[in-house]
């Protein structure tokens, strides 16, 4: 039920009261996008509260502290707890990888907001009244966010211009039109870069940052094709691709010194598709069975998307076992050398899928020499029968809250030591190889603490000896390698640690002053 403003809600200061009023105002809007089921407007509110979070509550602490409200200490640890809380919803809710998990989180914060509503403003914040100074009215000045106001119907309150009369004409003649009057200057849209929080210092503001990294998605599903081959083909790229689109997450802000491996590059994507298309998807067509399909099946039963659950498990199954058997036949080939040594034998096809898959300068992805391991890892990227999409971003979504819970200010001082680690090594043990392995190397690419020290402590768990880590989780043991060889970069993470340790500090410092 939508919350209507009444004056009975005032406190008496014009600002702060437009600013409850706008929060009531958002509150409605959240509450009416979850009963038309619509979440699409919930980027936008978060970003609204943001300024709300930061700017009006230190505002109300500065008004309070100016007509001497003898609870603004208790107000205070109420306004760093709605703080917290909703930093963590909206690092959450920006991790989202789906619309219904998107709606969870919306569904929380309508419900943070409505007790906060409640709670504070309708209860407390009424309590202001008796020591609200007599006043004359003020401009309002609070900026509204333009598609809010028209959702609402609401306008921002600017004050009226006035314009003086014209003086009469002495022969009695119409008076001069008036000049009009200059149009008040509007408040931008304020957009959703990282404001101060005015509670902090400016160097502890940027260490609370919330967490941002990017998220890359699959493309929306093709419905139309000229020919069954090419929805086939098509299909066939998007299961692939979404595995590959998964690991391709990032975080701007990190630097890591050493390329990220191969299947985290989108250029490794562009060039892995063009191998597909050149090498592989022409084996496809050779077999009786899906030539059979080329005039049997009809295309416009299915998109990219649905199309095997449409093809049917028989015709599925034999488009996976001729995908394997393609891939097999470009396995390298034992031999005995010249001096009974074991040599690996490489085909010229699969020479040409080396040469293609390389990237275009070092920096850009690592791609270890191809071999049998990375054509089990090519031949594993198609599984339709399994959406791994969906899988991954699931197990990733515990690392993503563990991570904020154990490794940042925002997260909970009472949580257990190693949560994390121990999920990623659940993680490893549950899938199959080597998406557990990459998984480490993401959550590293992407969460700023997780440095090498951790990396190389968290190897340990998987065998004694480098052989026994080698044969379950070979592509961070490879990142690993290739760290030793840079000892700076160790130095520098150690610096980077002990800076935000000290800054840990002073931050429960400031925190402990501000509450004593």
């Amino acid at each position: 039920m939508s919350i209507v403003w009444r004056d009975t809600m005032k406190i008496g200061d014009p600002e702060l009261d437009a600013e409850h009023r706008k929060f009531i105002a958002l509150l409605n809007l959240i509450e009416r996008g979850l009963e038309q089921n619509d979440v699409s407007p919930a980027v936008d509110i978060f970003e609204e509260l943001l300024i709300y979070v930061e700017t009006h509550l230190p505002a109300e602490e500065a008004y309070m502290e100016r007509i001497g409200y003898p609870g603004l200490d208790d107000h205070k640890r109420q306004h760093e707890e709605f703080t917290y809380n909703f930093y963590v919803l909206l690092g959450r809710f920006r991790a989202s990888y789906d619309d219904a998990e998107r709606q969870r989180h919306v569904e929380r914060l309508a419900q943070m907001v409505r007790e906060w509503l409640i709670d504070h403003i309708m209860k407390e914040i009424i309590e202001l009244k008796p020591y609200a100074p007599q006043q004359a009215a003020k401009p309002v000045t609070t900026p509204w966010l333009v598609p809010f106001a028209s959702a609402l119907g609401l306008k921002p309150q600017q004050p009226a211009a006035t314009v003086p009369p014209a003086p009469a004409q002495a022969n009695g003649a119409a008076p001069a039109p008036a000049a009009s009057a200059a149009p008040a200057p509007t408040a931008q849209p304020v957009t959703g870069e990282w404001r101060s929080i005015g509670i902090l210092p400016p160097h502890l503001e940027l260490f609370i940052k919330p967490l941002e990294y990017t998220v890359p998605r699959p493309p929306p599903p093709i419905p139309e094709f000229p020919t069954f081959q090419a929805l086939c083909e098509a299909a066939i790229w998007r299961s692939v691709n979404k595995v590959l689109t998964f690991f391709q997450r990032r975080n701007e802000s990190i630097i890591r010194d050493l390329p990220p491996p191969f299947l985290a590059s989108p250029e490794f994507a562009k060039h892995f598709k063009a191998i597909l298309e050149d090498s592989i998807f022409p084996a496809l067509w050779e077999t009786r069975r899906m030539k059979m399909l080329l005039t049997n099946f009809d295309r416009t039963m299915a998109d990219d998307e649905t199309f095997f659950s449409k093809l049917g498990k028989r015709n599925t199954d034999h488009v996976l076992a001729v995908w394997g058997q393609t891939w097999n036949g470009l396995r390298l080939i034992e031999t005995q050398g010249v001096q009974g040594f074991t040599v690996m034998k490489v085909k010229e096809d699969t020479k040409k899928i080396r040469s293609g898959l390389q990237p275009s300068a070092e920096t850009v992805y690592d791609m270890p020499k191809i071999g049998n391991r990375e054509i089990g890892i090519f031949t594993a990227l198609l599984d339709p029968n399994n959406d791994w999409w969906q899988t991954l971003n699931k197990l990733w979504k515990p690392c993503h809250d563990y991570y904020i819970q154990e490794k940042t200010p925002m997260g909970d001082p009472d949580i257990r030591e190693g949560t994390l680690r121990d999920h990623l090594i659940d993680t490893i043990n549950m899938l199959p190889d080597p998406w557990g392995d990459f998984m480490v190397l993401t959550a590293h690419r992407v969460f700023p603490r997780l440095d090498c020290t951790f990396l190389e402590s968290f190897v340990t768990n998987f065998g004694r000896t480098e052989v026994a880590r080698e044969a379950v989780i070979p592509y961070t043991m490879r990142y690993l390698r290739q760290v030793r060889e840079h000892p700076e970069i160790i130095e520098r993470e150690k610096q980077d640690e002990e800076e935000w340790q000290n800054m840990q500090t002073e931050l429960r410092k400031y925190r402990s002053w501000r509450r004593g």
